[in-house]
């Protein structure tokens, strides 16, 4: 994805919408022009998108390039070069866009959420193209209330969102969506409140998970299939990662 073709592509298809960029750029032999360097390292760069036979040259883009140095407590490391479409160094340092991106891994989380906890399974029920898009639109609803619950339930528990279990939540939430249904002709206003009080007890008994290691897996693969080296014994570092900004 990190190329200027396929990022000059989201951002004309971000011009009409309040979104952001960052992608990781693919090697260092994608060539940009620096155009100022900023204060806090990164710079602005014009990078000219590629493209494909028989299409129109496209005018360059402007992005601002961040290059970093992340180091693992064994002294470990890796380079990494991002792009982003915010260009304001004061309102976005380049440091806190770093750690941003180091946290992308959580989006494969909620879509293992979605998949599995929500959905409890791989594959659609439906058998057409129209009622699949039903179904997975019901399925993200489904998500995104469950979402509200869980945010709602920090302010509760006083734990970060990431610590509340979404299977244990959406289990005692569809017990507590039942009752209320069932209850919905003589179940008072009150007593409803207390059944939201006992439903935030469970949630402390049984829902907060273990603070999460801070840690980094070696990056290989059992079975190689390309360059990336064969995974022997599997290791894992803990500690905070170093982040370094390269000028």
């Amino acid at each position: 994805y990190g190329v200027g073709k396929h990022v000059g592509e989201m951002l004309a298809a971000s011009k009409q919408a309040d979104r952001a960029l960052l992608v990781r750029v693919r090697d260092k032999s994608i060539k940009a022009e620096t155009i100022k360097v900023l204060g806090d390292g990164s710079r602005l760069v014009s990078v000219r998108p590629g493209h494909g036979k028989g299409e129109p040259v496209a005018d360059p883009i402007v992005v601002r390039e961040i290059c970093a140095e992340l180091c693992t407590p064994d002294g470990r490391s890796v380079q990494i070069r991002l792009w982003t479409s915010l260009l304001d160094p004061k309102a976005y340092p380049a440091i806190d866009l770093v750690h941003l991106y180091r946290q992308r891994w959580e989006h494969e989380l909620a879509y293992r959420e979605l998949k599995l906890d929500v959905r409890n399974g791989d594959i659609l029920q439906s058998h057409t193209p129209k009622t699949a898009l039903q179904e997975i639109a019901a399925i993200i609803l489904a998500v995104a209330a469950v979402a509200r619950i869980r945010a709602a339930a920090t302010e509760h528990l006083e734990v970060p969102v990431r610590r509340i279990s979404l299977r244990k939540l959406l289990l005692a939430t569809c017990s507590l969506w039942e009752a209320f249904d069932l209850g919905s002709d003589f179940l008072t206003k009150k007593q409803k409140g207390q059944m939201i009080h006992r439903f935030n007890q469970r949630l402390n008994r049984e829902a907060i998970l273990p603070e999460r290691r801070k840690r980094t897996c070696q990056r290989a693969i059992r079975q190689p299939v390309s360059s990336w080296p064969r995974l022997i014994e599997r290791t894992t570092i803990s500690g905070e990662i170093t982040v370094t900004i390269e000028k």
